[in-house]
């Protein structure tokens, strides 16, 4: 439990310290409905980013944590109304959004990010109907992270990596995208290619006979 803030923003005081220690770079889950954060939107150097990224033809981006249209409408000011953009959802505020105020236009994608929409949930088993409900409001949404992780310790895939595959087909998914576990081993990125490469190949087909 979050006990207090220091003025400056920078200290966090826990009634139940973390086990681990917090660096640079790590994510922190704060769930109280109670958090407010505060403060612009967007960073003087996330604009500066922006920039830099448009100059260089950047047309296709991701905004985490979308919780609302206002979200949306901010950013597209700042990558341009010609840009691609692909709403992570991560949080019940989130899954409140597309339920409520999402309008599906040829410029934006929602993304089941299930990173942190899995830890953001009140229970692990809302995670599938979040997925559905996401899906139902975006028929070409896309789905990412928490995918054949089985893969970070063997070369075969689990059979329940591979279930869960076929189930995100079944419901409709047709973009995938996977996470930094995988992503960023090259060995790890190429089994995994592989596998899907097998997966599309050969599950619709099956369903066929």
């Amino acid at each position: 439990m979050l006990i207090s803030v220091s003025d400056d923003g920078y200290v966090l005081t826990f009634a139940v310290p973390p086990t681990y220690t917090v660096t640079a770079g790590d994510s922190l889950c704060i769930r109280h409905p109670s958090l407010v954060v505060k403060g612009e939107q967007f960073t003087d150097a996330e604009k500066e980013k922006i920039v830099l990224v448009r100059r260089a033809g950047v047309r296709r981006f991701f905004l985490s944590y979308t919780q609302c249209q206002s979200d949306i409408d901010e950013f597209r000011d700042l990558v341009g109304c010609d840009s691609e953009v692909m709403l992570k959802i991560e949080d019940k505020k989130g899954l409140e959004f597309v339920a409520r105020e999402f309008r599906k236009c040829d410029e934006l994608t929602l993304v089941a990010a299930r990173g942190d929409l899995f830890v953001e949930v009140d229970r692990p088993h809302h995670i599938l109907a979040a997925q559905r409900l996401i899906l139902a409001h975006d028929p070409e949404a896309m789905v990412g992270s928490r995918i054949l992780l089985s893969l970070v310790k063997s070369q075969v895939p689990s059979a329940a990596d591979l279930s869960e595959l076929a189930w995100l087909w079944d419901i409709g998914y047709r973009k995938f995208m996977l996470c930094d576990e995988l992503c960023l081993k090259e060995e790890l990125l190429a089994t995994a290619v592989n596998v899907f490469e097998a997966f599309f190949r050969d599950y619709p087909r099956s369903l066929q006979i």
